[in-house]
């Protein structure tokens, strides 16, 4: 397992990346999803992992350091699965149309920080989709063609896992 790590890590963090250039969500609630009911399984493996491979130390502050960096390990990769539950919920199972369709409640213009060069702006409209408001990322024409209280109405797909997607291309 040793020297397959090296290249699994990359994979998984990979994994967790690419879907995110191929389909729009609904935006951040598969990464909700993921935190919420994926973090306690993640760190329940990864401290029973650690107790059979690592070595032990018997110092309270080392065990409280240990259970810090085990936390955030388990929040990192929760938040990589969440990338790949979008593929999950668009390429398994049985995909249906979705038609939503509400009045614009928000209209939010964001930036997108990037690591290298300048950043991006992002553009957001909040929809009241029977009575359930939905965060939606959209292209800046879109944005500068809408005004708050105009109808939203686009196709989208519900996947397998109950998100609705978009595909970008």
């Amino acid at each position: 397992m040793d020297e397959h790590i090296d290249v699994l890590i990359p994979v998984i963090l990979l994994a967790g990346i690419v879907p995110l250039y191929f389909y729009k969500i609904e935006n951040e609630i598969i990464y909700y999803f993921s935190i919420k009911y994926l973090t306690l399984p993640i760190f329940v493996t990864i401290f029973f992992l650690h107790k059979k491979y690592m070595p032990n130390f018997y110092s309270i502050s080392s065990y409280l350091v240990k259970g810090f960096v085990l936390l955030f390990y388990s929040l990192l990769l929760a938040v990589n699965f969440g990338g790949q539950m979008i593929f999950i919920n668009a390429l398994i199972g049985k995909q249906t149309e979705y038609s939503l369709q509400g009045t614009i409640v928000e209209l939010r213009e964001g930036w997108q920080p990037r690591k290298y060069g300048p950043g991006s702006p992002v553009y957001y409209v909040i929809v009241d989709d029977q009575g359930k408001s939905r965060k939606l990322e959209i292209e800046a024409d879109e944005f500068s063609s809408y005004k708050l209280g105009d109808i939203y109405k686009k196709n989208w797909y519900e996947g397998s896992l109950g998100f609705i997607y978009q595909k970008k291309y």
